[in-house]
């Protein structure tokens, strides 16, 4: 059999079909990428980690914390390596460290009292 003769008019619609395919899948790859720069951000991994940990109040945070030093105590040994181990690097981490987690205590008391 013979193939049909495609017409000047069906092959531009054809083409422009693909060319607007190819735009909204661009369009979506980019969405995705945005998405995805998102959730990696360390704030957003750590809500997926652990959501009850940032939707409590500080007294939660505690308990929460206590759950995870006992279900994981690879995390224990870990924070008490780090603690223990001597050195001007980690002196400044220890500091920074501390400094961190009672930035994010006070801005929970703060928020707490606010509501």
């Amino acid at each position: 059999m013979a193939k049909p003769m495609i017409s000047a008019v069906d092959s531009a619609i054809r083409l422009e079909r693909l060319r607007v395919r190819a735009a909204l899948e661009r369009q979506a790859l980019l969405q995705s990428m945005a998405q995805a720069s998102r959730d990696l951000q360390p704030r957003r991994l750590l809500e997926n980690i652990l959501p009850r940990f940032f939707s409590g109040p500080v007294s939660g945070w505690a308990y929460q914390a206590f759950e995870l030093l006992r279900r994981y105590p690879i995390v224990t040994s870990s924070l008490s390596a780090w603690v223990v181990r001597k050195g001007r690097r980690s002196r400044f981490l220890r500091l920074a460290g501390g400094a961190f987690v009672m930035w994010q205590v006070f801005k929970a008391w703060q928020a707490s009292r606010r509501d």
